[in-house]
């Protein structure tokens, strides 16, 4: 059981879910950011860039369907049970949200690159690359946040 007296099974499960989904468009998205990083899918600028699609829609999906749970949740008045959604009352949630949809939004722009105009393509690169950076950063902050968890379970051994 969780601290709030749940199972931590859905928890669990969701967070590494969104973990999985990220850490796979961040290692397809370096390639894209420039040569420096193309070894990451060995120089194959395509391939990086087929696999960033599609984990970018299995993402969006799953963002829906987290977003779909939460106005379940709140329309039951039970949103503090609901820590792993990008959405709540704590500041990182809202923080998450607001980063996430800065990155969907951008990679939308990007996704239809050459069909828009040159000006709003640049700032979609441009969003894109920050809120991602950003992003990896504030990952690194909550997993040096969160190392108490890990901390717990060595104890209990």
């Amino acid at each position: 059981m969780s601290m709030k007296g749940r199972p931590v099974r859905l928890d669990a499960i969701a967070h590494w879910i969104w973990t999985i989904l990220f850490m796979l468009l961040a290692l397809s998205g370096f390639p894209m950011m420039g040569a420096r990083f193309g070894w990451m899918f060995g120089y194959d600028f395509g391939f990086a860039d087929f696999v960033h699609r599609i984990v970018s829609v299995l993402f969006i999906v799953w963002v829906f369907l987290a977003l779909l749970y939460a106005i379940k949740e709140m329309m039951k008045r039970k949103p503090e049970k609901i820590s792993w959604l990008p959405v709540g009352k704590k500041g990182f949630s809202r923080f998450t949200f607001f980063v996430t949809l800065l990155l969907i939004f951008s990679g939308f722009l990007l996704w239809f690159h050459p069909l828009i105009p040159y000006l709003f393509g640049t700032f979609g690169f441009m969003i894109h690359e920050i809120a991602a950076l950003v992003s990896i950063g504030s990952i690194v902050w909550h997993i040096y946040v969160k190392r108490y968890i890990l901390q717990d379970i060595v104890k209990r051994k």
